[in-house]
């Protein structure tokens, strides 16, 4: 099964991934709470004004919105960039979205803020040398101050965020020299936060929703008095919504008014549940056949899903090219 390995690996590497970014994430806005008495806000939704350049009508949702004491920006996080270079243009002119006088500021609205796009560190100069020429071609256009800040966390010893400016500036200058200097954040610092948020606006590997969901969700009904009632049965039927496990991971595993995660990704995870036979939908919900796991709960659900669901050369051969358009 030497195929099935190495697809569990490269599994266990993307969701490491994702993690990393949550990671920054929650370094930065525990750098907007303690050091700057701000709130900080992930996938909260704001309304762009009539002027606005890039989407006038729809409400945008900005990965990060912090707002405090001289502080107050709205970021975007990308952990990688495709090979295809029109793509860039993409994410950029979706942070040019945000450089408009935005209504929903959690503590109030006002008219000017800063702009950061935090990135992998392995593209982030590259992301530098294209932003810059596509704002020297009139491509994209930035009224207020923009800046790009690379992430990455280390584990060589205690495990750690960095997230250093690379290019550009925000109006905080003691905030911009801290973040050209590199602000450091142990895990430590962020512990509590970091068990509390689980998603940002990306849609993770469907094992890893799966695994927050039964371990998060399921568990919390599975009491002493269900496993009383099963008399003496190790899986036990609970019930449950679509809205309900919404509700549940957005006001215990994300940050308050978050939009993420998505709806689609808890009906991705049910419709995975029903298909390996661990659930089954009702006329109003779901049916779960909940039972303790007691191995790693992650890797649980790699492997089922790796053997009961994909072409496993297929997945491996997909992942690769995807770390290839990521890393080049």
């Amino acid at each position: 099964m030497p195929d099935n390995e190495a697809a569990v690996r490269k599994l266990h590497e993307k969701i490491d991934d994702y993690r990393l970014t949550v990671g920054a994430i929650t370094a930065f806005g525990h750098v907007i709470i303690r050091y700057y008495s701000g709130t900080f806000r992930m996938g909260k939704k704001l309304q762009p004004s009539p002027a606005n350049r890039v989407q006038a009508k729809k409400p945008v949702t900005p990965d990060v919105l912090a707002q405090g004491s001289d502080v107050k920006i709205i970021g975007e996080v990308k952990k990688g960039f495709p090979k295809d270079r029109n793509r860039w243009l993409q994410d950029l002119k979706q942070v040019e979205k945000y450089d408009d006088e935005l209504k929903g500021w959690p503590d109030g609205d006002i008219k000017d803020h800063d702009l950061i796009l935090f990135v992998h560190y392995p593209r982030a100069q590259a992301l530098v040398d294209y932003t810059q020429e596509q704002i020297q071609k009139g491509t994209v256009t930035f009224n207020r101050k923009l800046a790009i800040v690379e992430y990455n966390r280390d584990s060589e010893s205690s495990t750690f965020w960095t997230l250093k400016r690379i290019w550009g500036d925000i109006t905080n200058s003691i905030l911009s020299e801290r973040l050209r200097q590199v602000i450091t954040i142990n895990a430590d610092e962020i512990v509590e936060e970091l068990s509390s948020l689980w998603f940002y606006d990306s849609e993770p590997e469907l094992p890893y929703t799966m695994s927050v969901i039964w371990d998060k969700v399921f568990s919390e009904k599975a009491t002493l008095e269900a496993y009383r009632k099963a008399r003496g049965r190790k899986t036990l039927e609970l019930s449950f919504t679509v809205d309900e496990i919404l509700e549940k991971l957005r006001l215990y595993f994300s940050y308050k008014d978050s939009s993420f995660p998505s709806r689609d990704w808890v009906e991705h995870a049910m419709d995975a549940f029903v298909k390996f036979g661990r659930a089954d939908k009702t006329a109003v919900g779901y049916t779960v056949y909940y039972h303790r796991v007691e191995i790693d709960l992650l890797d649980y659900f790699i492997r089922e899903w790796i053997e009961r669901s994909v072409d496993v050369r297929e997945l491996i051969d997909k992942m690769a090219k995807q770390t290839d358009e990521s890393s080049s």
